[in-house]
């Protein structure tokens, strides 16, 4: 199951490259006839939500490259395109059909045949005059000027809208008398019969009411071929061409063709009724062991479909994890500038509060400075009394003894000084002049 976080891709796919260079490359990858990287970029386009695309491309290819070449793709197309089509119904939200098991198989099995099937242009079997009404004198096209005189006023009845309802039906009539033929005669003229089958059924296509430039056949103007439902000489040809073919081995496939004509209003919508036309004329199957090698081949990828899709997955998976790695790594260097950050707003707040205690220092010494002195107060005074007075002791002391005389002897005393040393803890007795 894919699940990712975005549900549209406009501009890039699942796997992030660019959508338009991928369809570019789809093409590709189908016309060298390479049915792994077909698969491959088919996968990745569906998982992108490009299911038109690849419908249109798919469509296209069996159409315009293989038509009649495998008349069985044109079954496998018309039940695989409506069971798409049951299923968006159904599903509210488009983006969830890559999911869908049996449509993922589908599309690997289109693209599988797609690339591995012969292609032909189905442009070179077509008449050119099918594209162009040659009216005028150009001999090598099967135009106006070929047709018998009879044809000739019908064609003219119908350009000059004077009875259409005759004109058309008479072209109608041409288109049954050579469809009959083909199945009732083996001897004729298959390009001849051809030539005149296309020349009608271009003739029944261009026909728009109203409309009298028949220069060009077919015009693949959406807005001209939506007009195509409108035109109901269609409707009779289709049914001619499933009543005669009716007991032969292409009449499922000339049903499919029908009920996708019904359906579809593109520009390739009339080349369901030109492969219906070609039925009855070319044979251009596959031998039963090309088939039979084509369709082991994409059996194989069909067997590999959800390892496929796994491996979208795990891209998906791969990717979100890088990216949340990559916004854990964002998240871990923003804290980390953060906490630098904080640390260095700590530093300064931390610096000025320094210097608010400085300031506040020098002004709490200035506030001192205009306070009573301590020499005012009684306790300091009372010290400095008591200082004074032992100082005066002393002094009269030292006098006493500078006065001092031996008795018995009637000397006088020399006073001395004496000092610890601290190192051998021994006395030092400096000896001092007698005072005379």
């Amino acid at each position: 199951m894919i699940i990712d976080e975005r549900n549209s891709y406009s501009k890039k796919t699942i796997l992030d490259n660019e959508c338009e260079v991928q369809l570019i490359e789809l093409k590709h990858a189908i016309d060298s006839r390479n049915i792994e990287k077909s698969i491959s970029i088919g996968v990745e386009l569906h998982c992108s939500g490009k299911f038109k695309e690849l419908w249109n491309i798919m469509i296209s290819y069996i159409l315009k490259h293989i038509h009649i070449i495998d008349d069985k793709l044109i079954k496998k197309l018309y039940i695989k395109r409506a069971r798409y089509q049951d299923a968006k119904k159904q599903i509210h939200q488009k983006i969830a059909l890559r999911n869908v098991n049996i449509l993922r198989k589908d599309l690997i099995e289109l693209l599988g045949y797609i690339s591995l099937l012969p292609k032909r242009d189905i442009y070179q079997y077509i008449p050119t005059h099918y594209y162009y009404h040659e009216y005028n004198q150009n001999s090598s096209l099967m135009s106006y000027g070929k047709l018998s005189d009879t044809d000739k006023y019908y064609v003219q009845e119908v350009i000059n809208n004077s009875n259409v309802k005759e004109g058309m039906m008479n072209a109608i009539k041409e288109i049954e008398y050579q469809i009959r033929i083909i199945n009732e005669s083996e001897n004729i003229d298959i390009k001849d019969s051809m030539d005149k089958l296309f020349y009608w059924i271009g003739f029944i296509l261009s026909y728009t009411p109203g409309n009298n430039d028949y220069q060009q056949f077919l015009n693949n103007d959406i807005s001209e071929v939506k007009k195509l439902s409108k035109n109901k000489y269609i409707w009779i040809v289709w049914n001619i061409l499933i009543k005669y073919s009716k007991e032969t081995e292409y009449y499922k496939t000339i049903c499919y063709l029908y009920q996708m004509f019904n359906e579809k209003t593109d520009e390739n919508t009339h080349l369901y009724l030109v492969i219906a036309c070609m039925t009855f004329y070319l044979q251009l199957k596959l031998s039963k062991e090309k088939r039979k090698k084509i369709t082991m081949q994409v059996q194989e990828y069909l067997l590999k479909a959800d390892e496929l899709y796994d491996n979208i997955q795990k891209y998906i998976d791969t990717k979100k994890e890088e990216k949340k790695q990559k916004i854990e790594e964002r998240e871990k260097r923003k804290k980390e500038r953060d906490r630098k950050k904080k640390e260095k707003q700590l530093l300064k707040e931390h610096q000025e509060n320094l210097k608010k205690q400085k300031g506040g220092d020098h002004l709490f010494q200035g506030i001192i400075g205009i306070l009573p002195s301590q020499d005012d107060t009684y306790e300091f005074r009372m010290r400095k009394q008591q200082y004074k007075d032992a100082l005066k002791n002393r002094m009269q002391q030292e006098a006493k003894i500078r006065s001092f005389v031996d008795e018995e002897t009637g000397e006088k005393v020399i006073p001395v000084k004496m000092k610890y040393l601290k190192k051998n803890k021994r006395k030092k007795v400096n000896i001092e002049k007698t005072i005379d």
